[in-house]
């Protein structure tokens, strides 16, 4: 059983996502509004995944957790999302070894494969002139 921390300052969306992952066999050990939070978190639940939203509450960033998470929890697994349609989020979640990147509009699609439980390091939608966001 994968434990996982939910990180979006969208208190509906965290709470729906928590429970679209508890019912799929997921332990949500933790959520909360705010980026800055994650690091505390990590320290004292020890979880196996952090879905964590780019922008959260009190202007923090999930880029910039990402990349302490990373240098002081190697192992912890970091999905980024986001609902804002910028490419640049992309390279920097690279940068920043995040092991994958969805955008909010197919979160649910998302969840109800359970892609979760593979956890496929590095996959990050390709900018191509087929993506949406491509110029």
């Amino acid at each position: 059983m994968y434990n996982i921390i939910v990180i979006d300052d969208h208190k509906m969306l965290r709470e729906m996502i928590s429970e679209t992952l508890n019912t799929r066999g997921f332990n949500v050990i933790a959520s909360s509004g705010d980026a800055k939070d994650s690091v505390p978190l990590c320290e004292k639940f020890k979880p196996d995944l952090i879905l964590m939203d780019i922008c959260t509450e009190n202007n923090s960033s999930g880029l910039a957790y990402s990349k302490i998470i990373k240098e002081n929890f190697p192992s912890v697994k970091i999905i980024l999302m986001t609902g804002v349609p910028d490419l640049t989020f992309i390279d920097k979640a690279k940068a920043n070894n995040v092991d994958s990147f969805i955008y909010k509009n197919i979160i649910f699609v998302f969840l109800s494969f359970s892609y979760v439980s593979a956890c496929p390091a590095n996959l990050f939608p390709a900018p191509t002139s087929q993506h949406p966001f491509s110029k």
